[in-house]
């Protein structure tokens, strides 16, 4: 969906209450196509904020009563395909404003939300990728859980499992390209393998043998912060598919 926003001062977002304990929020993507803000013709092509603007939604999971599931449905009538984001929040705080619009209120600012600076550095790429995907509609802890509400917190986190596990794709967000990723890239683009498998999983495997470059490369990829969260479990496990 397209619309116009027109900048104005901001103030802090009001989270409305949740209508149940099976209710999530979701981050609505909208595209702003009087950004003035076009895909840059450079050689990293990032995407840039103001090229989308975004709403705060509610979405009942489908098959939860109470924090229990009592039927898993993927698909079907009337549900909301969303993906979740499994990311680090990064060593900053919460010190960068979000703002949240809504396109029946003429865009205007409904609020502003308080987001580390690694996330709002991420959230272009994000929305580029899910809209490239065909999906509206994302799950990013730091936005739809309001973080201020302590008991909100614990009820959403206990949801975790019933989010992660109805998604059909989740989004592993490793970080910013560096070296190491352009090496890896490269090295899968230029030694596809059989079957479709990655060259960066056959060259970990040890079956397909790899320049040092390349081995140094991975393990630069893994001392990454996101491999040493614990949570990144069931955000890997539990959804049908997952791109990085």
């Amino acid at each position: 969906m397209s619309a116009t926003c027109v900048a104005e001062s901001p103030k802090p977002f009001a989270y409305k209450p949740l209508e149940s304990s099976s209710h999530i929020r979701l981050l609505k993507i909208h595209q702003n196509k009087t950004s003035g803000s076009l895909p840059s013709s450079g050689a990293a092509n990032r995407p840039d904020l103001s090229q989308y603007f975004f709403e705060l939604i509610h979405n009942e999971l489908s098959g939860v009563r109470d924090n229990k599931a009592v039927a898993i449905a993927r698909t079907g009538p009337g549900r909301t395909d969303y993906i979740p984001i499994s990311y680090t929040w990064g060593t900053q705080g919460r010190i960068k404003l979000l703002e949240l619009r809504r396109p029946e209120d003429g865009c205007k600012c409904l609020g502003v939300i308080s987001i580390t600076p690694a996330l709002l550095d991420t959230l272009p790429f994000l929305a580029e990728k899910a809209l490239s995907l065909g999906v509206l509609y994302l799950w990013i802890d730091q936005i739809c859980i309001d973080q201020e509400n302590v008991a909100e917190r614990e009820q959403q986190v206990a949801l975790m499992g019933h989010l992660y596990g109805q998604a059909n794709l989740a989004l592993v967000w490793l970080g910013q390209e560096d070296e190491a990723t352009a090496c890896l890239r490269q090295h899968q683009q230029a030694s596809p393998t059989p079957g479709g498998s990655s060259a960066i999983t056959s060259t970990l495997g040890g079956q397909q043998p790899a320049p040092d470059s390349v081995r140094k490369a991975v393990l630069d990829l893994l001392l990454r912060p996101w491999f040493r969260r614990g949570w990144i479990i069931q955000e890997v496990a539990l959804p049908r598919n997952i791109k990085f």
